[in-house]
Parts: C-alpha cells; sequence; structure tokens
C-alpha cells in the first residue's frame, strides 16, 4: 500500500509543498502518517524522499529526533512539537529495521542502474525526508508491544537523476527483498496450518505430509523442519509437540 505527494508539474525542479498526502509540510505528514497507520495497521513501512542530485539509493541507517529542523514552506515552517517525539530524550537517534544488507546486495547482483549504499553515520537531513524517515522507525519501535506490531521501519533517500523507470524498478526489488525478510520474521516455527497458533492440528498436518510422502516446497520446510536437516521426519514431531506441551 503506497502513499506520496503528487507536484504540478511532475518534472518540476522546485517543487515546494506540493498537494495530496504527505505534502511537504511538517503538520500535514505527521497528522497523514498517524491517519493511515490508523487505517492500515502496516506489518511494515518503507519511506522514500529525493535524496542527492545523482544515481544513488541512499539506504539511511539512523535517523534522529532532531529539536532543529530545517524551515518547510507554510506556517508554522517547523514541526510542532519539535522535537516530535516526547517519549525520548531531545536528539535520540532510531536505527533503521530494515535488512539493508539484503537490499544492498540484492540491488549489486540486478543489471538496474543505481547506485545503491548504506549510509552508516551520516546526517539523513533535518528536513522533510528525516521527519518522515523518524516516523517509520518511530512506529515500529513504539508498536513491538502491542497488538499490531509493525515489524519494519526503514528510510530510503532517491537520487533525483534516476528515471521514473529505473527508480521504479528499484523500489520493486527493495521491496521483494523487504516482504521475503517479513515473511521470515512472521513465520511461527511448526505453525504448519498458518493459524498463528501451534496446536494438535499442526502435528495432524505434519504427519500427513510425512505419511502421504508428498512434494513438499520450500515454505512448508522452512516452517516444519524443527531439526534443521531438510527432511520431514517423525523427529520433527516430537520437537513440535515438545513445543506445543511447552
Amino acid at each position: 500500500v503506497s502513499f506520496f505527494p503528487e507536484f504540478n508539474p511532475p518534472d518540476c525542479d522546485n517543487c515546494g509543498q506540493g498537494y495530496g498526502d504527505f505534502e511537504v509540510d511538517y503538520q500535514d505528514t505527521s497528522s497523514d502518517f498517524w491517519r493511515i497507520i490508523d487505517e492500515v495497521k502496516p506489518s511494515g513501512i518503507i519511506t522514500f524522499s529525493r535524496g542527492f542530485n545523482n544515481n544513488s539509493w541512499e539506504l539511511e541507517s539512523n535517523v534522529s529526533n532532531w529539536v532543529s529542523w530545517i524551515a518547510d514552506y507554510t506556517e508554522p515552517f517547523f514541526p510542532t512539537p519539535s522535537p516530535p517525539d516526547d517519549t525520548v530524550p531531545n536528539n535520540h537517534n532510531r536505527g533503521t529495521a530494515l535488512p539493508l544488507n539484503l537490499i544492498e546486495e540484492a540491488l549489486d547482483n540486478s543489471d538496474i542502474n543505481i547506485n545503491c549504499y548504506i549510509d552508516q553515520n551520516g546526517n539523513a537531513g533535518q528536513f522533510l525526508s528525516e521527519f518522515m524517515g523518524y516516523h517509520g522507525m518511530w512506529h515500529h519501535q513504539s508498536s513491538m508491544d502491542t497488538n499490531w506490531p509493525c515489524m519494519l521501519g526503514g528510510h530510503i533517500h532517491v537520487g533525483g537523476q534516476l528515471d521514473t523507470n529505473t527508480a521504479r524498478d528499484a523500489a520493486e526489488l527493495t521491496i521483494e527483498v523487504v516482504l521475503g525478510y517479513l515473511d521470515e520474521m512472521l513465520v511461527i516455527p511448526g505453525d504448519t496450518n498458518y493459524d498463528n497458533t501451534l496446536n494438535i492440528q499442526d502435528v495432524i498436518v505434519l504427519i500427513g505430509y510425512i505419511l502421504d510422502d508428498v512434494e513438499l516446497n520450500e515454505d512448508i520446510l522452512l516452517i516444519a523442519d524443527l531439526n534443521g536437516d531438510d527432511d520431514l521426519n517423525v523427529q520433527d514431531v516430537i520437537l513440535l509437540v515438545d513445543l506445543i506441551l511447552e
């Protein structure tokens, strides 16, 4: 699910605030963000913004709860309140939860003409880009103990010289990597019927696979191969029963 501002003309040089969701405005961005969180309840968040005037795909490793920000285009020109997050100290640093190394590796091994790199220690800009990225990482970290945990949050700066097709290809590959990583995080070992609960039904499904000698897909092997020997047998059944009893 994606949300974004629009600009007229779309290939603007001095684009200003834009219109629609996430206008380049601190108050609008924050109100849109929390409204969308309530509506969508995302399992993961990637925020994007325009970066350097080159062909970069800059993976931000951290963002900060700054007291001081660069002014936007409409009064009030700065976040209200500033810093935006009163649950942590001023200028507190929040780290990304995106699989940066996996994203970088995937893009480096692709034929997409893009310079992907991880910004380990840099300043993410102290403007709407970092403000947007902070919201994503803020929600991820603060939601982990709730009924709707957001497992991932992170920000990517997109180089201003990337053409639309290249940026779309890079975004799609990035999202594919993140979804795969998220799937692995959300898997419950032994949950063979995918109901997010370990019980006797999972044992029945596992025994059915073993007795019927059916061809297994990689998902079932990942979930049910509890001893990691790349085979489903009675040892996995015993381990699954132990998990249920525990």
